[in-house]
């Protein structure tokens, strides 16, 4: 009976985050701004704006000491100041910050650093409110524990290691918004990983910034999962 519970213990945290599929999507406002708009050097209008916001709860922010740089499967080429990949978890909001798939169905992945419990992820096309061309289209949400490569354009296991927990054609979105707009997708229960992959449909889809909000298991408590399972099997084997 003890074995039953704890293979079900760690099936349920590490093996299958597709059980606590996600509930809801909506539309909603912009975490608050933390600083000024400036632009970047070499723009002095809109196309170049970004401002900070706060970063404090965001589990992918790429400053937090443990999240990585997103990775994503291409970048529209020709706008090497504004629109880059790593732009899409720097901690700023606004097109001069921001991501371009160069098609459509356009993948882009980050490495929480850390396995967290996610609530619920959020993402924009351009926060200060000037731009809401090159929408998302419908989009997929995956998790995993592992990727065996984290680089831009590498998928070679996705298959394996990722699982979708959340499509947002189940929940009526539209595909689009207004400039300015956050979509927020919830999650029912909380979802465990520690890499998150998003694929957007639109064509060239734009996007400043992704956030990720949640908690954090204690050290402990992961450790005592992972030993136990290495116990379990151990006398298995024995």
């Amino acid at each position: 009976m003890r074995s039953m519970i704890m293979i079900s213990w760690i099936i349920l945290i590490f093996l299958f985050p597709l059980c606590c599929l996600a509930d809801s999507v909506s539309i909603v406002s912009h975490t608050p701004f933390s600083g000024s708009m400036s632009y970047r050097p070499g723009f002095s209008t809109e196309n170049g704006s970004i401002r900070p916001y706060d970063t404090t709860n965001n589990l992918a922010y790429q400053g937090n000491g443990f999240a990585q740089a997103a990775v994503v499967q291409d970048t529209l080429p020709g706008y090497p100041s504004i629109h880059q990949p790593q732009f899409a978890n720097d901690g700023l909001y606004g097109n001069g910050a921001s991501w371009i798939g160069a098609g459509g169905y356009r993948w882009l992945k980050i490495d929480l650093g850390r396995v967290v419990q996610m609530s619920r992820l959020e993402f924009g096309r351009d926060r200060l409110g000037y731009f809401n061309d090159r929408a998302p289209g419908q989009f997929t949400i995956a998790v995993a524990m592992t990727d065996n490569v984290y680089a831009h354009g590498d998928s070679s296991n996705d298959s394996v290691e990722y699982t979708t927990v959340f499509n947002s054609a189940d929940f009526g979105f539209a595909g689009a918004f207004n400039p300015g707009d956050t979509v927020r997708s919830v999650f029912s229960q909380a979802i465990t990983a520690k890499f998150v992959k998003i694929t957007f449909s639109g064509v060239e889809t734009c996007i400043d910034e992704i956030e990720i909000f949640g908690t954090v298991p204690e050290p402990s408590t992961i450790l005592s999962i992972v030993l136990a399972l290495c116990v379990y099997f151990a006398k298995k084997r024995f």
